[in-house]
């Protein structure tokens, strides 16, 4: 067995690394194998999950993009009599993102509170920050060591072994048809649009090299052993010497550049809130912008938009804008706690209701955030407009803390 983890160093200024091996690190782990269940059918899959919540069962669905949970989460809610449900995603205001954390920390975590019959979908928010402990996991194709990351989710704490209605840990890897696979030899730059459209949304989150990769690795296992099957399956994933779908491969070598920039960016822009002395505290990855930055494909983009509700006062009514006088730290703060992440596409469609900072700094105060002007409209939140529908180019949104921003 390879030693896990492996530490890689490299000095400053030398193109040589050097690593080191851990041996003898006793890691806490799962005490037996991880059954792996590659599949591709996901209606049946999510009947399936539902069944283990009935049953009493902590569920975890991850999916990939925000759009997909949202969806799993509104299909699986129409009868909430039968089991709790919940959704996380980046998609939320921070404020109640970090309520909806913190709920479901506290229920499935180290001796859980009642953690019984409930089924959590989450995105990537869960991948690391998060301790909480499924029964059974249903999850999308990812890279391997994302894919890790989510089992990590998985038979986390001994304590709650009594209180799991399943013999063993499973994790369900929501894949792709073995023909798509083949297909994908044959993929090169010019025909990647035709990989995208058969292998979903998910190819346009992460490099199709990585998911064809790991694909091809996964759907031969059964099971897996925690951590001492990690290091090796890491390995193989990156392994680039095996001269295996070198069209996409190509891509991966042609994004580097543009990747690092974004990971750049995003780091520019936590900066803009690591102020000491704001009255709440928020650990690093909660402030994480770009929660993916170095691992999400780079045609991926998020905007940041600040909720409005009226001129000078955020989604939760607190004060934004600088004027004399005002606590700098805690204008920040309240920006931060009204904020969302905008795919491009919806920036585009409201690009008549972001406003741009001035040259004052605008109304949210810092030149990397915009801001949306929301009213009430019900029990939602909807862009402002002189209709008042919410509507732009044929195109709907709303904003609640069940389901966060739903455009569409």
């Amino acid at each position: 067995m390879k030693s896990y983890p492996l530490l890689t160093v490299k000095k400053k200024g030398s193109t040589e690394t050097q690593n080191f091996d851990f041996p003898d690190w006793d890691a806490s782990t799962i005490p037996f194998p991880v059954r792996v269940i590659y599949e591709s059918d996901t209606d049946e899959l999510l009947k399936q999950a539902m069944e283990y919540a009935k049953q009493g069962a902590v569920v975890l669905w991850i999916e990939n993009t925000v759009d997909e949970a949202q969806a799993v989460y509104q299909t699986i809610s129409i009868d909430k009599s039968l089991f709790e449900s919940g959704l996380l995603h980046s998609r939320f205001t921070y404020h109640d993102r970090f309520e909806n954390e913190e709920y479901w920390v506290d229920k499935l975590s180290k001796n859980g509170k009642n953690r019984n019959g409930c089924f959590l979908v989450s995105t990537q928010v869960c991948e690391q920050s998060l301790d909480i402990d499924a029964d059974v996991l249903y999850t999308k194709l990812c890279p391997t060591d994302m894919l890790l990351q989510r089992i990590g989710r998985l038979w986390r704490h001994r304590e709650n072994d009594s209180q799991r209605p399943i013999s063993a840990p499973k994790v369900h890897i929501i894949g792709v048809k073995s023909e798509f696979l083949s297909q994908a030899e044959t993929i090169s730059a010019y025909n990647i649009e035709n990989f995208q459209k058969k292998w979903g949304n998910s190819a346009f989150v992460y490099e199709p090299y990585y998911l064809c990769k790991t694909a091809e690795l996964w759907s031969n296992l059964d099971k897996v052993k925690l951590p001492e099957d990690m290091r090796s399956l890491i390995e193989q994933t990156y392994d680039k010497t095996d001269g295996k779908y070198a069209g996409l491969l190509q891509i991966v070598e042609s994004n580097k550049k543009s990747l690092a920039m974004k990971a750049e960016m995003s780091i520019n822009i936590n900066n803009l809130f690591s102020d000491k002395g704001t009255s709440r505290s928020f650990n690093d990855s909660f402030l994480g912008f770009s929660d993916d930055a170095l691992t999400r494909n780079i045609t991926t983009k998020d905007q940041k938009v600040c909720l409005l509700q009226k001129e000078g006062k955020t989604i939760l009514g607190e004060l934004v804008g600088y004027f004399k006088g005002s606590n700098r730290a805690k204008m920040k703060e309240n920006i931060l706690l009204a904020s969302i992440n905008l795919p491009q596409k919806s920036v585009d469609k409201l690009e008549n209701y972001i406003k741009e900072p001035d040259e004052k700094g605008g109304i949210v105060g810092d030149k990397y955030m915009k801001s949306l002007m929301m009213c009430r409209k019900g029990k939602f939140w909807v862009i402002a407009n002189p209709r008042g529908d919410g509507e732009m180019k044929g195109m709907k949104f709303k904003y609640n803390k069940k389901t966060g921003w739903i455009h569409g």
